[in-house]
């Protein structure tokens, strides 16, 4: 989740990701910032491509995320 996080606050802010992370000091999220920096300097179309394999990780499957039967 944080890789599609930093990715969207990347494409959101139109910076370069080492511009938008300087002077943040997140822990626990390093690779989640490379990831989402790797793909944020790729073309929109490969971007479009990264985003739906990452959304698949959390939906897919149901492995990650479980609907909650109370509703």
């Amino acid at each position: 989740m944080d890789n599609i996080h930093l990715w969207l606050e990347y494409r959101s802010t139109g910076q370069d990701p080492a511009v938008a992370d300087q002077g943040l000091h997140m822990e626990g999220v390093s690779a989640a910032q490379r990831e989402a920096t790797k793909a944020a300097r790729m073309p929109v179309a490969e971007q479009q491509e990264w985003f739906a394999e990452e959304r698949g990780h959390i939906i897919g499957g149901g492995s990650w995320c479980r609907p909650d039967d109370r509703f």
